[in-house]
């Protein structure tokens, strides 16, 4: 009886010391992954402007995610987005921001005011010397269409709205270069505005076409 015991005894603690093997590989694996998933979220997040901060100046870190920013107009919207990425969260307060975001305007001036805000409408502020590679949206909020914006050539060259894309599209089907030159916009523009903003969309071997 006590053979049968012991030998009962002795398989479990092979069983046990397996599955705590077992675990271990599996947290070492997890670790890597984890460390390896953070490295990533880090580059991520420094890329949208919004990496780890000390919080010493908001000043700085609305700055560097107005520097991110993919778009030369933005609204208050836009910034309060990327703070919420960041690491570790930043407290929105909007009545802060709003007023670090006019100290960039009137003492720094790094941003100049597009619009004053209303009710309805947030206020709507520009980069200074927007990157040339950074196509230029300007927010319209009083468009018609899908698309409350016109998209206009990081280069300064030509305009897009919408509207002009659909009618030239809908006259029939166009290549990518018929567009560009047409319009002197450049194809991060054109494509901007392919769906969901617009009808617009790219088919098969390039042909840039509308859904009826």
């Amino acid at each position: 009886m006590n053979a049968e015991i012991e030998a009962k005894k002795n398989s479990l603690l092979t069983e046990l010391d397996a599955q705590i093997s077992n675990e271990e590989k599996q947290i070492e694996a997890l670790t890597k992954s984890k460390e390896k998933n953070e490295a990533l979220r880090k580059a991520l997040r420094q890329s949208l402007g919004v990496a780890t901060y000390d919080y010493g100046s908001k000043v700085k870190v609305i700055q560097n995610i107005i520097d991110h920013l993919s778009i030369a107009q933005f609204t208050q919207n836009h910034i309060e987005e990327r703070l919420r990425l960041a690491d570790p969260p930043m407290e929105i307060d909007r009545d802060r921001i709003r007023a670090v975001i006019w100290s960039l305007y009137k003492k720094h001036k790094s941003i100049r005011l597009v619009r004053k805000g209303t009710n309805r409408q947030p206020a709507v502020f520009e980069k200074i010397l927007p990157p040339a590679h950074v196509p230029r949206v300007v927010i319209n909020p009083h468009a018609n269409g899908p698309a409350p914006y016109v998209a206009v050539n990081g280069t300064g060259g030509g305009a897009l709205t919408v509207a002009q894309l659909e009618q030239f599209v809908q006259e029939k089907n166009r290549r990518m270069h018929e567009i560009t030159a047409h319009f002197g916009v450049d194809e991060a523009t054109v494509t901007k505005l392919f769906q969901p903003a617009s009808r617009v969309f790219e088919a098969s071997r390039g042909w840039i076409k509308i859904h009826e």
